[in-house]
């Protein structure tokens, strides 16, 4: 059986990560805060690089025994695959500046960094939850039924020890660090589109891939040396830090409209 206690804290991880950031996303959008076009493409560049290119690809190499072998070998295996998240989630912001040939300024590249940031705890954390609670609500039935039979009983049993294991703590965690990840993905857009304005778009897109794979890797590392609440106490610091960066570039005349420059002190984006 499945605590009411965690299925109530998987409801409100679930407001957090699922319906929060899709009211956030309409309300900007609504009230003009942020720019339509450069965050749908900041939508697209995670969705098609991650949901739709890496995580099968990761998927299919899973299967393969010479990829369960190198699994097992914890260093390397998270230092490539941080790597991989980097490779193909830059790539895919880099394309989205150049395809916003029009639209770079500082509110342009928030938007981008929203859109992409916003789509990931939307895909990975909120749609985790919505099958924590249908998995949770289908063990504790206590009768067979469509999702439970899916599951062969071995598999089916670690997902029951998982989900009762969890608690308000840890859920709690998994909202924290999301913050601090949305934080960086605006941050790495800022890079991004810096190396495209400046025409150094080589050099940012290999510092935004070292960057991204390190920040994972740290999360990992220190999830695995440290615990849980270390290691989500880190990003937040490190996403917090990488905020009040992209903040202090509101006035940079760089992301400001060429016809239109803004006096010092004055942000385009309020």
């Amino acid at each position: 059986m499945i605590p009411t206690a965690n299925i109530i804290a998987f409801t409100i991880a679930l407001m957090f990560t699922g319906f929060l950031p899709v009211a956030l996303a309409i309300f900007l959008l609504a009230t003009k805060r942020i720019t339509v076009l450069p965050f749908i493409l900041g939508v697209l560049a995670f969705f098609v690089s991650q949901m739709v290119l890496r995580l099968p690809l990761m998927s299919l190499l899973a299967t393969q025994g010479w990829y369960q072998r190198f699994a097992t070998m914890f260093i390397p295996f998270v230092l490539v695959t941080a790597l991989t998240a980097g490779l193909f989630e830059e790539s895919a912001r880099l394309g989205g500046a150049l395809i916003l040939k029009k639209q770079r300024t500082y509110r342009d590249i928030v938007s981008f960094g929203l859109g992409h940031g916003l789509c990931e705890v939307v895909m990975i954390v909120g749609l985790t939850h919505v099958n924590n609670i249908l998995f949770s609500l289908a063990i504790n039935s206590g009768e067979p039924n469509t999702i439970t039979n899916a599951l062969p009983p071995a598999t089916l049993e670690a997902v029951t020890h998982q989900l009762a294991a969890a608690g308000l703590l840890a859920v709690s965690f998994g909202v924290l660090e999301r913050v601090g990840a949305v934080l960086f993905h605006i941050f790495a857009t800022f890079l991004i589109f810096r190396g495209v304005i400046v025409h150094q778009k080589a050099l940012y897109w290999v510092l935004a891939v070292l960057t991204h794979a390190a920040v994972n890797a740290i999360a990992l590392f220190t999830f695995h040396a440290a615990g849980a609440g270390v290691s989500v106490a880190l990003i937040l610091a490190l996403g917090l830090l990488m905020g009040w960066y992209v903040w202090r570039q509101r006035n940079n005349s760089t992301f400001q409209p060429h016809e239109l420059l803004l006096p010092q002190g004055e942000a385009q984006w309020q």
